[in-house]
């Protein structure tokens, strides 16, 4: 396969005038996909795709309060050639999307402390080509996927809420939010077994790409100790949730991230020759169970992850190691799409990095 994109992005930061502050762009995309011959399965289909982008954002200081405001136009056009590969033929298809979009928020300080937030917003997004094409089995998935290429646009419009409060001991932070979803797209299994059109004789899970109505409510917390007397100390937990539903059941969508919280001790640690900024952190990631599962979705045991850490600055260096998982767990993460193949995620992983910045002034 022989991807190619160009893409573009303009932004014109207008003069400030008055309290107002403006910026006005335009973002675009031309992007052709190639098949290449021979291939044992085709993918998504022959493709070219044009993308049109164009939005204004102004925000408004006066006192304690900001006020934003935002209107963009999105436009797609999406052009699909006859691709055949072994055993799979992708019918022609045309199709034209458009949408209005918009946002306005406001935030208010109280006493340099506590900040609250609001925002309204509406958003887009049209169907991709393996949700519009599919109909075969795919090997990074291994389950054969039916699209449709009737699907409608996404539109949305979500409601945020964001209360901060931060001061030199502690930063107590929590968010909430609803989105309400037309058209959502989504992929499920149907229970069924159904032969491969690469190996008629082997049969493999059938997952089908439906649209439905639906709501996305869910919110986050973090608290963070850091104490102003105690400067090699900080502890910060992080909890985090949702729950989606169809709108018309109320029955639960699939691939839904499950609930989970993190917590984390960090321990600064004295500068030592010229290692500098030195720090070790050790955190637990904990995944709750994931039972608010769609038709014929399996459910989820959830598990828990030691994360080990440690950075430190030579001149001007920075050196990072990590080590996840440090226990070697096997667990199962429902977002992967091995998850009904019983594969387990990957066990210890360690990571070394090294920053240097370059200065050629």
């Amino acid at each position: 396969m022989i991807l190619q994109s160009y893409t573009y992005n303009v932004k014109w930061y207008t003069p400030t005038w008055k309290r107002f502050s403006t910026i006005i762009g335009s973002q675009g995309m031309y992007q052709t996909n190639k098949n290449v011959s021979g291939a044992q399965t085709v993918l998504v289909p022959d493709a070219t795709i044009n993308d049109f982008g164009l939005f204004a954002v102004t925000k408004y200081d006066i006192n304690n309060f900001n006020f934003s405001l935002g209107a963009r136009y999105d436009a797609r056009n999406l052009d699909t050639d006859n691709t055949s590969g072994f055993n799979y033929n992708i019918p022609a298809i045309s199709r034209n999307y458009d949408n209005v979009s918009s946002s306005i928020g406001i935030a208010y300080t109280i006493e340099k402390a506590l900040t609250l937030r609001a925002s309204y917003a509406s958003g887009f997004r049209s169907p991709n080509l393996n949700e519009l094409t599919s109909n075969g089995f795919k090997l990074e998935s291994q389950r054969f996927e039916v699209g449709d290429s009737n699907f409608k646009k996404e539109t949305n419009n979500q409601f945020d809420l964001n209360v901060i409060y931060n001061n030199d001991n502690v930063t107590i932070e929590g968010s909430f939010f609803v989105n309400n979803i037309n058209n959502y797209i989504y992929i499920t299994p149907t229970g069924n077994m159904v032969p491969s059109n690469i190996d008629p004789s082997v049969n493999v899970p059938e997952y089908k790409f439906h649209q439905s109505d639906a709501e996305i409510t869910g919110g986050e917390a973090r608290l963070d100790i850091h104490p102003k007397a105690v400067k090699w100390f900080r502890f910060e937990t992080k909890y985090s949730t949702l729950v989606g539903k169809r709108s018309n059941d109320y029955s639960y969508l699939p691939m839904m991230t499950p609930t989970k919280l993190t917590n984390t001790v960090f321990f600064n640690l004295n500068n030592f020759r010229k290692f500098t900024n030195s720090s070790i952190n050790l955190g637990l990631l904990s995944t709750f169970d994931q039972n608010q599962v769609g038709e014929n979705e399996l459910k989820t045991a959830g598990y828990s992850l030691v994360n080990l850490g440690l950075e430190t600055t030579f001149k001007n260096t920075i050196f990072t190691l990590s080590a996840n998982n440090i226990f070697d767990k096997q667990y199962l993460n429902h977002m992967s799409r091995f998850r009904s193949f019983e594969i387990v995620e990957p066990g210890l992983n360690i990571a070394f990095s090294v920053k240097i910045p370059l200065d050629f002034n």
